[in-house]
C-alpha cells in the first residue's frame, strides 16, 4: 500500500468548478465522477503537473482507463459498488475503496487497496445513513488501511483529524458557499443506499425526482449529477473562491502536527460536571417513553452522569408523579419537554410542576420562541436545543446561556446537520463573538465511543476554547444498550436485541419536515412507502399532515410495550446505534465515552476506616489551591519547566554537565511556583514588616487564608 499515491486534500467534482490553469500549481487530488465507459471520452487532457482522481461507479470503466494510459491516475471505487474477491486489479495509480457504513469497512478491510474514503451523509449525492462521526469512530476503530474522511471538513475540525490518525480529507465545493440554494431530500437507490439531492423546486420536484429515481435509479444517479443536483450551492464556485480554500488546506496538510496529544476536556469533576453536580460531564438524553424510570435516573446519577427524565407524552398526572417520585430519590435530575408538542395551557402547567419540583436541568427540544421567553421568566436552569448557529444567536440574545448542538445522528426528532458540521457552525460563532465564558455547551449526536470525546477535545483545541468554555456530553441511544434500561426502564428486551443486530437508521417524516431516525427496520421502510404516498396524493397540507400523524400515531409506543418485533412500530434510535455491540452496564458505557484515571492502589479501605485531613491549602507549580490542583492531576498536567537565570538562582553557579559531580545539579528543570502576592496586609501586617519575613514565611501566611 503506498498512501503517497493520493495528495492529502480531494476535491471532488473539482473540474465542473475549477480553471485548469490555476489547479496546476496545487498538490491536491481533483475528482471526475465517471458513471460509465461513455463518460471517460468526455475527460479532458491533463497536464504533468495536474493530479486527477476517478470515482468509478462502474467496474468497466478501468479497463477503459487502463488502454488510454490512463492507469497511473488513482481511483476511487464507488461504495454503491457490491465488491467481490477478484474485483480489484493491481493498479499503478492506486486505489481507494470508499466505504458508507461499518459492513462496508469490514468488507473493504479484506480487499487490497491503498485507502478506505469515508462518506458521509453530510455531502451530496449517494450515501447512507452514518454521518462524518460515526465514520471516523468505526474507521478508527475497525479500519485495516489508512482512511480519508468525506464530509463537511473545516480547518480546524481537518486539523484535529490529522492529530487523530486521519491521513486526508475529500472536500465538497458547495460546502464553501453560506447558504444552500433549496432542499436536501433522501431518494432510495438499491441495497439501502440513498442519494441525496438538492431540490429547489419544493414538492412537486421532489415528487418528479422520485418517481424518476424508481423507475431506473443507475440511470438517474447519472444525470441527476450532470443536472446539477448533487451541489447544495445556488451557483458553481468560481476558481478564484474556492482556489485560496484549497491552499489554505494544503498548507495545514503539511504543517499541522500529526502527534499531537490535547488536554481532555471532560475530565471528572470538571466546570461543566460541578454545574449539574455530577461526577462526570454526561447528561443521559430524555427518551420518550424510555427515561421515566426514577430507578433507572438513580443508577445514572450513582454512575456519576445526569440522567434526564422524558415528559413528552406524558398527561399532567403523570408529569407531577414522575418529578415527585425522582425529587424523593434525592439526585440531581432534568427534566425534558418537547415545545413545539405543548400547547400554552399545557406549557403552563409544565412549569408549575417544573418549579414545584425544581429539576436540576429543564431542557427544551424543538423550541418555540414564546415557550423560551415563558420559561425565561422563571428561576429554573434552562437548555435550550439550537441546530445551528443562527439558533444559537437568537436564543442568545433572549437571554439563554446553556444550548443543546444535536446534530442529525440523535436518536427521534432530529435537526438537518450532522454533529460535526453544527458544532463547528456553533464554536465559530462562540469564539467569533468571544462569549466562551457566558456559555455551556452540550454535544450530542453519535457519541458513544472514546474515539469521537478524544476529537472533540482537539477540535476544541484548535478552536481555542478549550480553557474558557464548559461543554458537556449527551447521549441518549447508547444507554437503551445497557442492562440498567433492560431491567429498570419500560424498554423491552426485543427493541435492545434490534440495537445490536442492525447497524443502520433511515429518517422518516422528511416530505413533511417532521425528521425523526429510526431503526431500519423492514416496517420503517414500509412507513416510509405510506408516508411518501401521502405526500404525492393530491390533498392539501393539512390533510396530509393528519394522514401522516395517523400512520405514526402510536408507533413508538407499540416498539415500548410490544415483546417482539412489531412492523407497525417506530424504533426510534441514533446512528451511533452502528457503535453498540454488545450489552454493558452504565458504568460501562461512561467509561467507554471517558475513561477513568488510572488506579494505582486498588485495595479496597472499610467505609468507617478514620481519616486525617493534613492539608487544607496550597501552593503549588500551576496551582494556588486545591481545587486547582487537583483538576491538574485529573488533566494530567505538567508544570515542569526549565529554570530562567533570576536574582536567586544563576545557572552557571548551580548547574553542570558532569552528572558525578555531587556539588551541584545536572539538570535546570523544575515545578516553581507562580508569583505569589507579598501583601499581607490583610492579615494586619504592615507592608515594612512583610519586608523582613522569609521567603517561606510569606507563602506560609497566604495559606492560611
Amino acid at each position: 500500500m503506498n498512501l503517497n499515491k493520493f495528495p492529502p486534500v480531494l476535491l471532488d467534482d473539482a473540474y465542473l468548478y475549477c480553471n485548469l490553469a490555476e489547479t496546476e500549481q496545487l498538490d491536491a487530488g481533483l475528482i471526475s465522477n465517471l458513471f460509465s465507459t461513455e463518460d471517460v471520452s468526455t475527460l479532458p487532457i491533463f497536464s504533468a503537473k495536474e493530479r486527477p482522481v476517478f470515482r468509478l461507479f462502474d467496474l468497466s470503466i478501468l479497463e477503459i482507463l487502463r488502454t488510454k494510459g490512463l492507469d497511473k491516475h488513482p481511483v476511487i471505487l464507488s461504495h454503491l459498488l457490491d465488491l467481490e474477491e477478484g474485483d480489484i486489479p493491481e493498479w499503478h495509480g492506486g486505489i481507494a475503496i470508499e466505504v458508507a457504513n461499518k459492513s462496508g469497512i469490514i468488507k473493504a478491510n479484506h480487499f487490497k487497496c491503498d485507502l478506505l474514503i469515508g462518506r458521509s451523509f453530510e455531502v451530496p449525492g449517494p450515501s447512507r445513513e452514518c454521518s462524518a462521526l460515526v465514520l471516523f469512530n468505526l474507521l478508527s476503530e475497525h479500519a485495516s488501511h489508512p482512511f480519508y474522511l468525506h464530509g463537511r471538513t473545516g480547518y480546524e475540525l481537518f486539523q484535529s483529524y490529522l492529530a487523530s490518525g486521519v491521513s486526508g480529507v475529500v472536500l465538497s465545493p458547495d460546502q464553501f458557499h453560506e447558504e444552500p440554494g433549496g432542499e436536501v431530500f433522501r431518494f432510495p437507490l438499491a441495497g439501502g443506499a440513498s442519494l441525496r439531492l438538492l431540490v429547489k423546486g419544493g414538492a412537486p420536484e421532489a415528487i418528479d425526482i422520485r418517481s424518476r429515481c424508481l423507475q431506473d435509479s443507475q440511470a438517474f444517479l447519472r444525470t441527476s449529477h450532470s443536472d446539477g443536483l448533487w451541489s447544495n450551492a445556488k451557483e458553481p464556485l468560481q476558481s478564484s473562491k474556492l482556489l485560496p480554500h484549497l491552499k489554505q488546506y494544503l498548507q495545514l496538510a503539511r504543517l499541522s502536527p500529526r502527534d499531537f496529544t490535547s488536554n481532555t476536556c471532560f475530565a471528572p469533576g470538571n466546570p461543566a460536571a460541578k454545574s449539574f453536580h455530577c461526577e462526570l460531564p454526561i447528561i443521559q438524553g430524555a427518551m420518550a417513553n424510555i427515561s421515566i424510570s426514577p430507578p433507572f435516573a438513580e443508577e445514572v446519577f450513582r454512575a456519576g452522569a445526569l440522567p434526564c427524565m422524558a415528559l413528552a407524552g406524558l398527561g399532567p398526572q403523570q408529569a407531577e408523579q414522575l418529578l415527585s417520585d425522582t425529587t424523593q430519590l434525592g439526585i440531581p435530575y432534568g427534566a425534558g419537554i418537547v415545545s413545539v408538542s405543548e400547547s400554552d395551557e399545557a406549557l403552563e402547567q409544565i412549569v408549575n410542576t417544573l418549579e414545584k419540583h425544581r429539576p436540576e436541568l429543564v431542557v427544551l427540544a424543538a423550541p418555540q420562541l414564546d415557550h423560551v421567553q415563558r420559561l425565561l421568566k422563571t428561576d429554573l436552569n434552562l437548555a435550550v436545543h439550537a441546530p445551528n448557529a443562527a439558533m444559537l444567536r437568537v436564543l442568545f440574545d433572549m437571554g439563554v446561556r446553556t444550548f443543546i448542538i444535536e446534530g442529525e445522528e440523535a436518536g427521534g426528532h432530529v435537526s438537518r446537520l450532522g454533529s460535526l458540521s453544527a458544532w463547528q457552525e456553533v464554536l465559530s460563532e462562540i469564539r467569533d463573538q468571544r462569549i466562551e465564558k457566558q456559555v455551556h455547551l452540550i454535544l450530542a449526536g453519535g457519541i458513544a465511543s472514546h474515539f469521537a470525546t478524544e476529537l472533540i477535545s482537539k477540535l476544541l483545541n484548535f478552536y481555542e476554547l478549550d480553557e474558557g468554555l464548559k461543554v458537556s456530553l449527551q447521549m441518549g441511544s447508547a444507554y437503551m444498550a445497557t442492562s440498567e434500561a433492560l431491567e429498570l426502564s419500560p424498554l423491552p428486551e426485543s427493541y435492545q436485541q434490534l440495537l445490536f443486530e442492525l447497524d443502520e437508521t433511515v429518517v422518516t417524516g422528511e416530505t413533511l419536515h417532521r425528521n425523526v431516525r429510526q431503526l431500519a427496520t423492514t416496517g420503517t421502510y414500509n412507513l416510509l412507502e405510506k408516508e411518501w404516498t401521502i405526500f404525492t396524493t393530491n390533498i392539501d397540507l393539512n390533510e396530509k399532515k393528519a394522514a401522516y400523524e395517523q400512520i405514526y400515531q402510536g408507533a413508538h409506543r407499540r416498539a415500548i410495550t410490544s415483546s417482539t418485533p412489531d412492523d407497525s412500530a417506530s424504533y426510534m434510535a441514533g446512528a451511533a446505534t452502528a457503535l453498540l455491540k454488545k450489552r454493558c452496564s452504565i458504568a460501562q458505557l461512561h467509561a467507554a465515552v471517558m475513561p477513568a484515571p488510572d488506579q494505582t492502589d486498588t485495595t479496597p479501605t472499610s467505609p468507617d476506616e478514620p481519616i486525617a485531613i493534613v492539608g487544607i491549602g496550597v501552593h503549588l507549580p500551576g496551582a494556588e489551591s486545591v481545587e486547582e490542583h487537583f483538576y491538574n492531576l485529573l488533566q494530567k498536567r505538567c508544570f515542569i519547566r526549565d529554570i530562567q537565570d533570576t536574582s536567586r538562582f544563576k545557572r552557571k553557579e548551580f548547574l553542570t554537565d558532569d552528572p558525578a559531580d555531587r556539588s551541584r545539579s545536572y539538570s535546570g528543570l523544575a515545578g516553581l511556583l507562580p508569583p505569589l502576592d507579598n501583601d499581607l496586609s490583610k492579615f494586619r501586617i504592615p507592608p515594612t514588616v512583610a519586608k523582613e519575613m522569609g521567603t517561606v514565611t510569606t507563602p506560609r501566611t497566604g495559606l492560611c487564608q
